[in-house]
């Protein structure tokens, strides 16, 4: 595949990715007012704490959904479809495995639940609720190998479609939901009905697209397919393990440390830190099979120069909506709910400062999943989970959320910022890693300054209405946005994304 069909491909893709996501997001926003509004503090902290108790099951997937791609493309890209075949028959099976594994430990769970709740609650029904989600979860592992079959090929774009329309009338049904009834248990089984729908019409169209899949292909997958597969997935289930642990674990430290209702304003906060990166997750995600395309195709010095460009992109993204955040997220929720959602500024910056720590490293896991660099330093996420734990646990007690925030930024700059892009230099690029953390710390210096600069000068701002929050909010993302291309107009990593985006849509136009 040549550089203008990947660019394209990618472009598409993230075009997609990008509706369906901010669909998702504004739906939502638009949920969470309405439950907030509808229901007690105590709902909020609840759906959090098990929003992240599920999170912690999805380690039963051991990493296949990133393995998947890995072993897609070469036989995607020399269109053999007898080893597609293969291999979606051995996936389709592999994953309602875990489904079944998904419902079985998660509903064994449920007698202990008061264990992850630090003080009684008066939320009614709370195991039933609980067993919900979990079936929720588990539902959304059956036929989503075939969504992840389109991932792979680059056409990510079709089930971003279905994603959409599920979404908006999900949200729409919740919503009246909760007006009327203000049945949560209501709200979560229709939350089922739509996953289980989504991943049908999911697999619907993919069996359109690629009509060559047959569900009873009698050819099995080699031996020594599974022998690298299950090195691959051994490899993977640590670095899952890490990655849900990071990010899964700090709602019940604190729901246990703090208390429910801290999980509870802690999750507005995630929701709206979550959203902004997994929208930005989808361009990542959508052009993840284009670099995995390429790192096959090309040598590494292209890869390398790819590498750089999309780092430079990284930072531009996340060091102008870090500073945003932590300038515009406190006055956004006391509009949005009220005081009494809201943490002290400190929290908030910190909070941010991870939303930027954790997006920058988005460049290095994509390029580590392209090259399917699985095993090596795979007992690195044992070392980071540790620290995080430990040190969540001992902040949690001295200084509550923003303890555990500071931990989760501590181990992940020191772990994972380190270990992972020598991984990807040495195995996968070749070349020596020294000019990967002296462009990284340069970045996150650039960053940090601009937070300090801007905290100083926007301190004394008071945000009457939700009109002088836009007016600020405009002026930051503009204004930093038209710094960055007076700064940046002549660097060629700036010329590189203008060149290929502008032409992409004056082509399209």
């Amino acid at each position: 595949m040549n550089h203008k069909t990947r660019t394209e491909s990618s472009i598409m893709n993230s075009i997609y990715a990008l509706l369906s996501k901010l669909l998702s997001i504004g739906m939502l926003f638009l949920v969470r007012t309405v439950f907030v509004k509808t229901l007690s503090a105590e709902y909020l902290g609840v759906n959090g704490l098990f929003t992240n108790i599920i999170s912690i099951l999805s380690l039963a997937d051991l990493g296949i959904g990133i393995a998947i791609p890995y072993t897609l493309y070469k036989p995607l890209a020399d269109h053999d479809t007898r080893k597609i075949n293969i291999f979606m028959n051995f996936y389709a099976k592999i994953y309602t495995i875990i489904g079944f594994i998904v419902l079985i430990i998660g509903i064994s769970i449920t007698p202990f639940l008061d264990f992850f709740i630090k003080e009684q609650t008066s939320v009614e029904n709370l195991q039933i609720i609980y067993i919900l989600f979990i079936v929720n979860a588990a539902m959304s592992y059956f036929f989503i190998y075939k969504k992840l079959l389109m991932d792979s090929d680059q056409k990510g774009y079709i089930a971003s479609k279905i994603i959409m329309i599920v979404t908006f009338f999900t949200s729409i049904f919740q919503i009246l939901i909760l007006i009327f009834t203000k049945n949560y248990i209501f709200y979560l089984v229709f939350a089922i009905i739509s996953t289980i729908v989504q991943n049908l019409w999911i697999s619907y169209k993919c069996n359109k697209t690629y009509d060559y899949l047959d569900a009873n292909y009698k050819e099995k997958i080699e031996k020594t397919e599974i022998k690298d597969l299950t090195k691959n997935i051994g490899a993977l289930c640590i670095y899952r393990i890490g990655a849900v642990i990071m990010s899964g674990t700090d709602s019940i430290i604190i729901s246990k440390i703090v208390g429910i209702i801290a999980v509870g304003i802690y999750s507005n906060y995630l929701l709206i830190t979550n959203s902004i990166n997994n929208l930005i997750l989808q361009i990542f995600n959508a052009v993840t099979a284009s670099i995995g395309n390429l790192v096959v195709t090309e040598d590494d010095n292209k890869s390398e120069y790819i590498l750089n460009k999309f780092m430079f992109f990284n930072f531009w993204i996340y060091s102008i909506l870090g500073v945003c955040l932590a300038i515009l997220m406190n006055p956004f929720i006391q509009l949005w709910l009220g005081d009494a959602y809201v943490f002290n500024d400190i929290t908030t910056i910190v909070i941010a400062i991870n939303f930027y720590v954790f997006g920058m490293q988005n460049v290095i896991s994509t390029y580590r999943n392209a090259y399917g660099l699985f095993q090596q330093g795979k007992f690195r996420p044992i070392i980071m989970v540790i620290a995080n734990i430990i040190l969540s646990i001992i902040l949690a007690y001295t200084m509550g959320v923003c303890g555990v925030v500071i931990a989760t930024i501590v181990s992940r700059l020191l772990i994972v910022g380190i270990f992972d892009p020598i991984i990807v230099y040495r195995y996968g690029l070749h070349k020596n890693v020294k000019k990967y953390f002296v462009l990284y710390s340069k970045y996150l210096s650039i960053f940090l300054v601009l937070l300090i600069l801007t905290q100083f000068l926007l301190k004394a701002v008071i945000y009457k209405n939700i009109w002088i929050w836009i007016m600020i909010g405009l002026l930051l993302f503009f204004g930093f946005n038209i710094i960055y291309i007076i700064v940046f107009r002549k660097k060629d990593d700036y010329q590189f994304f203008k060149e290929r985006v502008f032409s992409y849509f004056l082509r399209n136009r």
